[in-house]
């Protein structure tokens, strides 16, 4: 495989950069007059089978994490969260006291909201 050409290397680096996929002639605007479509072409063959593709969608053109690649990127792991200390103390109430009200529940615990509060 011969190295690409700076024309084909510039193309590949605006698709890269780009946070939208482009049209021939946005891609033309950043690198200059030269056979864009060609460019595309070499780049589309030579990212065949690898971890990211340059890929068409209509008239644009856009670099893709592969296919078979997309579900190693997915997250699925949840993350515990632990309950801030007047979280516990909430659940506590309402498990102690249901049914109870926003009110009885910052009486009991000694607090009032910030909704409802004047500044006057």
């Amino acid at each position: 495989m011969t190295p690409p050409d700076d024309f084909t290397r510039a193309v590949e680096a605006v698709l890269f950069a780009a946070e939208t996929p482009l049209t021939l002639d946005a891609i033309r605007a950043h690198v200059g007059n030269g056979d864009v479509r060609a460019a595309l072409d070499q780049l589309t063959t030579d990212y065949a089978g690898r971890g990211i593709a340059i890929v068409r969608r209509g008239e644009r053109w856009q670099f893709q994490t592969a296919p078979d690649m997309a579900h190693m990127l997915r997250r699925d792991r949840e993350e515990p969260r632990k309950l801030s200390r007047a979280g516990i103390e909430t659940l506590a109430i309402i498990a102690y006291h249901e049914p109870v009200t926003r009110a009885e529940i910052e009486a009991i615990r000694g607090c009032r909201s910030r909704r409802g509060r004047s500044t006057s």
